[in-house]
């Protein structure tokens, strides 16, 4: 549209571009306020049947592989949940193609990404040419839009234009002269690809889009085309079957409009549009937030909590003990909306993330509170034994257990992946487009104690290690693994992988195992950054790894567990299931747990070597891994059920 805007400068024109609000934008356009609005076909329809606002004038565009669903991970069925952004095309193709699913609504694709990547969606529409990292390479496809069977994505409205009035005179001649610069622009697509390209490659670059990607997966439509197309596609059904699946999704206060009205257009500007030429403009992606300083914390309640210490085991080690099978009967409830993130126990609570915030629940299943304040989560909740710590976009709360806001961190960029609780501080990483930081909140004030400097964005969760120092370990997208000291924030030394990774560390003594989804795994000393070895498994991960005094452990795609001997990386033992592991290993005194995606649970020895003790199944979904506090444990399934058992 910027472009369209300077050609029409050129000719002298002035046309004012203003960004799409959906609170406004339908009202102003109904209002005569607005002359064109250029909108997702799902929001167009949705307004039309609200509001009866315009009329419909032609199509921009065709989606022919921009709108994929993909997965992080072979599923072992259809996705449970979903994750779409609302109002674009791609919710329409997920309640189309998979009308079982949980929908679970993003803010921007940038937001779906990080979702898919933590696991907090088993599955995502996303746009082809904003995918990034391992998502654009190793990411299973599971539908998606082809030259086969197209999408028409976004539709062009008017009121004012599609009235035959005197006063529409000068404004008719404009759009004449947009609809001309709007073919020309496009035209270039196929006169001159490359110019085109290159003009347009850093404004793509800015916005995060592939453009290359975009001009593969999108065919972009004239006017005269776009016209042609909309009223093929009324006739084969497009608008009503539209309206059909936002109703089926429960899209409120819908009212079918007369479509053939909704399709009609007065003469001159029908005449306007009679002849195909080659151009329109596509959906353009949301850009990533600008880079700004982080900011300072917010008191909002004074804190005297006492923080406990708690020895270090281990990544995945939990303190204590647990129950082997059988478990005693759960306390067991459900929590509609609830996303696939991490929940946390504290001693009275259990926090679950939903689509509409962060809710927490007593032991009994009573909600005791609805925390909204800062919108939807980011990542997996935190939690000690009386407060939880939850990421939301721009900042970084702690809420007691009744609900109170204790502190908040803002910052301005996008958060990474969980950040990680220790005895002192919470760590969570910040990335804008110049800006990438690792940054250490006090968890009794919520004030920066130490900030890090990253080169690139980091690809996972942040990990801890007390031997030989205390450290916090991070990598980042260009594989570079660092370690700081956790109480200064001093560098301490890097290492250099081979490749970037998804999926957390995992911390024991003095080594940290790093494993790739597709099945590298690297052993490396904590002393100094050493990599001690490395070996490519047959086979994909489906969870980050757990090191045990003997072997690293690793869930995998083919339905097996692998302990690798610690000493050199071979196969020390492989142990089947009979589904898809969906959980690290957790080692909890004695006992070792892990979860699947069919809903079971099972218990592991881990000496001399890994075996399998019990397997049970308390839930009908996947499951998360359990969360423990002090005095209970808990079970959270993919489709919201909650179930707390006792230690």
């Amino acid at each position: 549209m910027n472009a369209l805007q300077r050609l029409l400068e050129a000719e002298r024109l002035k046309v004012e571009i203003v960004a799409f609000n959906p609170e406004t934008t339908w009202m102003e356009l109904a209002a005569g306020e607005i002359d064109l609005v250029v909108a997702p076909i799902g929001d167009a329809v949705t307004a039309q049947a609200r509001f009866n606002c315009g009329r419909f004038l032609f199509v921009s565009g065709l989606s022919e592989g921009y709108d994929t669903i993909i997965s992080k991970t072979q599923l072992p069925g259809p996705p449970l949940s979903l994750g779409i952004v609302g109002g674009q095309s791609g919710e329409l193709f997920a309640i189309g193609k998979f009308p079982e699913a949980r929908l679970l609504t993003a803010d921007d694709q940038t937001q779906l990404q990080g979702w898919l990547t933590e696991g907090a969606v088993q599955a995502a529409v996303l746009e082809s040419a904003g995918l990034k990292g391992e998502l654009a390479q190793k990411a299973v496809k599971l539908g998606g839009t082809s030259p086969d069977g197209p999408m028409p994505t976004v539709v062009v409205l008017s009121q004012t234009l599609a009235q035959e009035s005197p006063e529409n005179q000068t404004r008719l001649e404009i759009l004449a002269a947009t609809l001309e610069s709007w073919k020309g622009l496009i035209g270039y697509l196929n006169t001159q690809p490359e110019l085109l390209r290159s003009i347009l490659r850093a404004e793509a670059s800015a916005m995060g889009v592939d453009l290359d990607k975009l001009f593969q997966d999108y065919r972009f439509l004239s006017p005269g085309e776009g016209r042609q197309a909309l009223l093929q596609g009324s006739q084969e059904g497009l608008l009503k079957q539209t309206l059909d699946l936002l109703v089926l999704a429960k899209t409120s206060n819908l009212t079918s409009p007369d479509w053939e009205k909704t399709l009609a257009i007065p003469s001159p500007l029908n005449q306007l549009l009679s002849s195909p030429v080659s151009a329109a403009i596509s959906p353009t992606p949301n850009p990533r937030a600008t880079p700004a300083a982080i900011g300072t914390p917010t008191a909002e309640a004074t804190r005297s909590t006492t923080i406990a210490s708690v020895a270090f085991e281990g990544t995945n080690y939990v303190s204590g003990s647990a129950p082997t099978a059988p478990w005693p009967e759960p306390t067991t409830f459900k929590v509609e909306k609830a996303l696939d993130f991490a929940g946390a126990l504290t001693d009275t609570r259990v926090g679950i993330c939903t689509a509409e915030g962060f809710a927490a629940y007593s032991l009994d299943g009573k909600l005791a509170f609805d925390s909204k304040e800062g919108g939807v989560p980011t990542s997996s909740i935190l939690a000690d034994p009386s407060t939880f710590y939850v990421t939301r976009a721009g900042q970084l709360q702690a809420i007691d257990e009744q609900g109170k806001v204790l502190w908040k961190f803002p910052f301005e960029g996008r958060p990474g992946q969980t950040p990680l609780l220790t005895d002192t501080h919470v760590i969570m990483s910040v990335s804008s487009r110049n800006e990438h930081k690792v940054v250490a909140v006090a968890r009794e004030t919520g004030e920066v104690s130490w900030q890090g400097a990253l080169e690139k964005a980091p690809t996972c969760a942040p990990v801890f290690a007390d031997t030989p120092l205390p450290r916090v370990l991070v990598i980042d997208e260009a594989g570079q693994l660092t370690a700081w000291n956790a109480q200064t924030g001093g560098v301490n030394w890097q290492s250099a992988l081979s490749k970037p990774t998804s999926l957390a560390p995992a911390v024991r003594g003095d080594v940290l195992a790093v494993a790739h989804p597709e099945g590298n795994v690297v052993l490396v000393s904590l002393v100094d950054g050493r990599q001690l070895w490395e070996n490519q498994l047959g086979t994909r991960f489906t969870a980050a790894p757990t090191v045990t005094d003997s072997a690293i452990i690793l869930p995998a795609t083919d339905n097996t567990v692998y302990a690798l001997k610690r000493e050199n990386g071979e196969i020390q033992v492989k142990v089947p299931l009979e589904s898809l592991p969906s959980s690290p290993l957790v080692v909890v005194g004695e006992n070792a747990y892990l979860c699947d995606q069919n809903g079971g649970a099972h218990g592991f020895a881990l000496t001399p070597k890994l075996s399998l003790e019990w397997s049970i199944n308390p839930a009908k979904t996947a499951l998360q891994a359990p969360i423990f506090s002090t005095q209970n444990f808990a079970l959270i399934s993919t489709d919201g059920s909650v179930r707390i058992y006792p230690r």
